[in-house]
């Protein structure tokens, strides 16, 4: 009985000592702390991520992948993305936590990966995976956008286990196809996230034939895996042509817009250069490493061709709009998986350990102390404006959503996802029109947002128009609406209204059509239930849901709002207000005006065909709950 116990006892042992405590402690940690500086961003989902959201609520709830109801339209560029938040909505009803937990799971797998690929046989020769544990939880741009809400942590987890089979496939000199068939599906998975996923297919097996290009397998790995992407790329470009009839997403229109972006993505890849010195000096020893360990250099050699290609991608297009850098991401962790091989080589070098080992914990320290006063963390933590979305979003499902309004907005993101009303995107991401009719530009415009044209989106008329932010402005910001607001058809048919959200009093100013269209007066058998969002012209007087979810007018103390266009159907007529007694309604007619108050209507004749009222308090703030006309038809 004691030999089987001791017996047993050796077995665990021995399989304890097989398991690689290095990797899972520097693993451990790193995730801790890439936690810890995510967690600086606790509010971070931009707003780009709710348009995603949306196309996988959408095709959630059967509705298709589409943006909104009409024609197909893919304003996203993130297919696989999408349709795993899709899949995870079929278990949860919210997908802002799943998409954030999912989004740090795949940082956490890129981590793995990499901290994997770089282990050494022992403890003293593993300090390589804690400089890239500790180096990417330093980082701002990774740890923002591992919860981000968008397809970053998956394009990085597709280049961490990229990377990990790569050196397996150089290391074994491709005699095995089992890492390139992986390869394959792992490229595949990159080129079905982003169109520009793609880039990374050819650079990989660049990197395979650079590094061992002299192994007849290593070839043969390098074209199973890009025949294996390309057809999945393939594949999806065929599935956009029958569903979207477009070969690329309609967002990948805006590349073709007239104009040069060198200047500005070189800005965007150069401006901050300085922050990341410290992880670039241990990248430039890495490449000086490279010329002297043959083994070095060709794990160099296969990562080296993604990054120079991706940073001349991101130079191609400008950069990007987005906080913290989010281009950015993929290049920092090439570079950090490069600068593992600098101290990789350093501590199996007689002498240079304790360097190495010096490099690891300094790099990660000296990046998170000049990252300290970043002004990105607070550029990324303005998550406000995108926020108010969700209270505003419900406010006009709630008060519009039976009359189904279609929604004109600049913000396409958290307001049209929360409120799953039909909506016109007029910056053209999520519109055919917009796109693929792009107007005279001088190269200037921001990055994203220089698509417009305010006739067009005049002509789909339009029954809510929000301009710039989700809480609204009376001055538009972009191209649409500088456009729509100089054409005759808007001071015709648009007002703007106030309203103030029931949850979170968030306020806000939206303009609607109050003639034609579901938002306009509409008269049955000569009486009028008048919608009061028609009276919620100025700021001392907003419309919101009361408790039981029925709409009313809040009026500031000396409150004053007018509607001037009210068309009748009759010439005498009767008005009724349920209100506060601080409340009173004026219609005015061609000669003369009739003042109704709270239990005391007030009868009018009028010989023109549209009279204006006049909404206004005495004393006091006040409530109107309901206006009612009668009229002889």
């Amino acid at each position: 009985m004691a030999s089987r116990i001791r017996f047993g006892w050796l077995s665990v042992k021995q399989k304890l000592h097989h398991v690689p405590w290095p990797v899972i402690a520097a693993l451990v940690l790193g995730v801790v702390l890439l936690g810890i500086n995510s967690a600086r961003y606790p509010k971070f989902f931009f707003d780009d991520a709710f348009i995603s959201l949306r196309y996988a609520d959408r095709l959630r709830d059967g509705l298709g992948l589409t943006w909104t109801d009409g024609e197909r339209v893919e304003g996203c560029t993130n297919f696989l993305w999408v349709v795993m938040i899709a899949a995870l909505g079929l278990v949860f009803d919210d997908l802002i936590v799943p998409s954030r937990v999912l989004g740090f799971l795949l940082m956490t797998v890129a981590m793995g990966s990499v901290v994997w690929a770089a282990r050494g046989q022992r403890w003293r020769d593993s300090a390589g995976i804690w400089m890239v544990a500790l180096a990417m939880a330093s980082m701002g741009p990774i740890a923002a956008w591992a919860a981000g809400g968008l397809e970053v942590s998956l394009i990085t987890a597709g280049l961490g286990v990229a990377i990990a089979l790569g050196y397996e496939i150089i290391a074994r000199e491709g005699r095995d196809l089992r890492f390139g068939l992986g390869l394959g599906i792992v490229l595949s998975c990159l080129s079905l996230t982003r169109p520009d996923g793609t880039l990374f297919t050819a650079s990989f097996c660049l990197g395979l034939v650079l590094a061992r290009g002299n192994r007849r397998l290593v070839w043969k790995n390098a074209v199973v895996a890009g025949a294996m992407s390309t057809a999945s790329f393939a594949a999806l470009s065929v599935f956009r042509r029958l569903y979207y009839g477009a070969w690329v997403p309609n967002t990948s229109f805006k590349l073709l817009v007239p104009g040069s972006r060198l200047e500005d993505g070189w800005k965007y890849i150069s401006r901050d250069h300085a922050i990341w010195s410290p992880l670039l000096l241990l990248f430039g020893l890495a490449i000086v490493v490279a010329l002297c360990s043959p083994h070095t250099r060709r794990r160099v050699v296969l990562v080296i061709p993604s990054l120079l290609v991706w940073l001349t991608y991101v130079l191609f297009i400008g950069g990007d709009f987005m906080p913290q850098r989010r281009h950015w991401v993929p290049a920092l962790f090439l570079f950090i998986a490069i600068a593992a091989e600098a101290v990789r080589y350093l501590v199996s070098v007689r002498g240079a350990a304790l360097v190495a080992w010096y490099l690891t914990f300094a790099t990660p320290a000296l990046l998170l102390w000049i990252q300290r006063d970043d002004w990105a963390v607070a550029d990324a933590n303005n998550a406000h404006w995108y926020w108010t979305g969700r209270p505003i979003g419900l406010f006009f499902q709630a008060a519009f959503g039976p009359k189904d309004p279609l929604v004109a907005v600049d913000p396409a993101g958290s307001l049209p996802y929360f409120s799953k009303l039909r909506s016109l995107d007029m910056l053209g991401l999520n519109d055919r029109f917009l796109a693929t009719h792009p107007p005279e530009l001088t190269g200037k415009e921001q990055v994203g947002h220089e698509l417009g044209n305010g006739a067009y989106v005049l002509e789909r008329r339009p029954d809510i128009v929000v301009f710039r932010l989700p809480y609204g402005s009376l001055t538009p910001f972009f191209r649409s609406g500088k456009e729509m607001v100089a054409l005759p058809v808007w001071q015709q048919e648009y007002q703007p209204f106030y309203y103030r959200t029931p949850t979170e009093s968030v306020e806000g100013v939206a303009f609607l059509r109050h003639i034609g269209g579901p938002l306009a007066p509409r008269w049955e058998d000569g009486h009028l239930n008048l919608p009061l969002w028609l009276l919620a012209t100025s700021q001392s007087a907003r419309v919101t849901l009361d408790q039981g979810g029925q709409m009313q007018l809040i009026l500031a103390k000396g409150a004053k709002a007018i509607y001037r266009k009210l068309s009748l159907e009759g010439s005498r007529c009767e008005v009724e207000i349920d209100a506060t007694d601080t409340v009173e309604l004026t219609v005015r007619t061609d000669s003369s005006a009739h003042v109704a108050r709270p239990n005391a209507p007030t009868s009018f004749s009028t010989k023109t065909p549209t009279v204006s009222l006049e909404i206004k308090t005495t004393k006091h703030e006040g409530v109107l709950r309901m206006v009612e006309f009668a009229c002889d038809t």
